[in-house]
Order: C-alpha cells, then structure tokens, then sequence
C-alpha cells in the first residue's frame, strides 16, 4: 500500500516530542493532556488519509492505542524527521491536509529536530561551490540572539504557564510579561529580564533569568515557556514557544 495507517507507537514518539518541546502549547489548551490531544490530532489525519486513498477498502478505524511505553523512550533529532516524514506520506492524501493542524504539528516537529541532528549547527549558513574560481564570501549567520551585558532594547513576551506550575516560585510563577532582548526591541530597562543560554550537554537553548545566569545557582525548568505574536520574535528565536528555567532549588 502506498497509504497505511501508522502504528501507535509511531504516533505516540511524535506527540510525546512535541509536547516534551513545547512545540503546540499555542492551541492545546491543557498541558497535562496535551500529548494525547496530539495523538488524537494526527491518528484522525491519518485515518482521513487512508480513507481519501483507499475509499473501497475495509474502514480500518482511527488508531486509539497510545503507547504506554512511550514515556520512557526519548526519540530525538534524525529519528524524529524520519518519523515525521513517514506520517506526512501517509497522512496528506486527503483534501484538508494542507491546512489542518496536523500539517501544522508536523512541520513544527520537523523544523524543530532538524536542529538536533548531529553536526547540523557546525555546517555554514549558506552554500558556494568549492570550484568557483571567485573567492568565497563569508558565511553570513542567522540572526543570533545577543547576550552583551549592556543591551538596552528587549522585546515584550507573554508567559504561558501551565496548570502545574513546578517553577518554585521563579520569575514565570509572578509575571505575565517578561523581556527578551533583541537589537529592535521597543523596550529599555525592562524589570523581568531573560536570557538565552544554550541546553545541557547540547541540548535545546532556553532562556534563564538574567540575574542568575553566570552564577552558581543551578536553574532547572518548571513547565512554563515564553512566546511572543510580535514578527522580531520570529526574526530571532524562531516560531515556537521556549522554556524557561527559572526554578531553583531552596532559598532564593
């Protein structure tokens, strides 16, 4: 068959990464029930497909089995692409594909794992040809957040905070907006101050209170994240909603 519905377990990997990521928090509207929201979202694009594809067939039924293993497998990067790649091919042959939510998710998920594939951050943004006789011009980097201790201008972000809040009383569990910086940004001399730090052994960045980042105290994350509708976010820091470590572990 060139359509087939995807097992569980593959639909499973998928909605666990994204909520594991934060990639959908802007329309799941519960946190805690999120991945089987995702699940839900893409078993029934699937079964449209099948349906588009094959409409002589057996009606094979949405698939409902949510791996309970999944929680304790940790897909990531190329895995995670190739899963995606494989679901988009057996999910687009019905007519809503393109403009559904799945479609959504899916390229969400892809745009964000790409970027953790090994070597990914090392290669030139750009390509010239090695032969060209003309010298080559500099690699011109994607606009990088700047992390200068004299930067004026931020820009306004608003806290989604979930319903669970784990941050420990941190900057998220007090603040509704919060400032990130960015060199266009209107604001100047902000209260609550972000900062992006890159991720444990190279994991995803996210931001830290600037007060505490370069000191001792270990920041972890309590489930909340910052987006912002505002372009220059997207500019910079990409179309998904990043975590926030600002929980830290006894006094403050």
């Amino acid at each position: 068959m060139s359509c087939y519905q995807c097992h569980g377990c593959h639909l499973t990997a998928l909605a666990l990464y994204a909520r594991r990521e934060g990639i959908y928090r802007h329309y799941m509207t519960d946190p805690e029930k999120a991945e089987r929201a995702a699940f839900v979202l893409l078993a029934e694009a699937n079964y449209r497909s099948v349906r588009a594809r094959y409409p002589n067939e057996p009606d094979p039924g949405v698939e409902t089995e949510f791996c309970a293993h999944g929680a304790k497998q940790h897909p990531e990067g190329l895995e995670i692409v190739k899963a995606a790649h494989c679901f988009e091919h057996q999910a687009n042959e019905w007519p809503g594909w393109e403009g559904s939510q799945a479609h959504e998710l899916i390229d969400a998920i892809v745009y964000h794992a790409t970027r953790e594939i090994p070597g990914y951050g090392a290669e030139e943004w750009g390509y010239r040809c090695h032969h060209s006789e003309a010298p080559p011009r500099p690699a011109k980097p994607p606009p990088t957040p700047p992390r200068m201790p004299g930067l004026e201008h931020w820009l306004a972000v608003e806290v989604y905070r979930s319903e669970h809040d784990a941050s420990n009383g941190g900057i998220t569990s007090r603040a509704r907006t919060l400032y990130v910086p960015h060199a266009q940004g209107p604001t100047r001399n902000p209260q609550w101050e972000l900062q992006l730090v890159p991720g444990e052994r190279g994991g995803t960045a996210n931001f830290v209170p600037r007060a505490l980042v370069g000191t001792a105290r270990h920041t972890m994350w309590g489930g909340n994240f910052v987006h912002c509708s505002d372009a220059r976010w997207g500019e910079w820091y990409g179309r998904q909603p990043i975590a926030v470590h600002d929980r830290v572990e006894g006094a403050r």
